[in-house]
């Protein structure tokens, strides 16, 4: 599964994850179903990658045991490109939310099941712009 991650300018992804909610009786907790870090192209960096496999980090902390879930959180680790900062963001990921026709190239399907490009992406963050 492809991802695109929003990003401003002076960020890159640095890496991700996946995790699911486990309930135990009356308690939750997260489990992490895979972990990967180190961008392995330029496109990766620019928030673009495949979760799930090794083919978009150079290093995975923990492969993925399986098939993806029908639902989960993509976690995406960014830094500044200057490396002052580090942060994450990530999103819930429902794959019953299907396109009603194939994606073209650079679409990409929104967790609700919204088709958008790139620069919609992008522009969730507000680079830049004074609220």
């Amino acid at each position: 599964m492809v991802i695109a991650s929003p990003l401003c300018p002076m960020d890159e992804v640095s890496g991700a994850e996946i995790t699911i909610r486990v309930k135990r009786g009356d308690t939750s907790s997260s489990e992490k179903l895979w972990e990967a870090r180190g961008a392995a192209s330029e496109e990766v960096k620019r928030g673009v990658f495949t979760v799930g496999t090794s083919d978009s980090f150079r290093q995975e902390g923990k492969p993925l045991a399986g098939a993806l879930p029908e639902g989960f959180y993509v976690g995406v680790k960014e830094s500044s490109r200057d490396g002052k900062s580090n942060s994450a963001r990530g999103d819930w990921i429902d794959l019953s939310a299907q396109s009603p026709r194939p994606l073209k190239a650079g679409e990409y399907l929104t967790s609700k099941g919204k088709i958008v490009s790139r620069q919609w992406v992008n522009d969730q963050l507000g680079c830049g712009k004074k609220t």
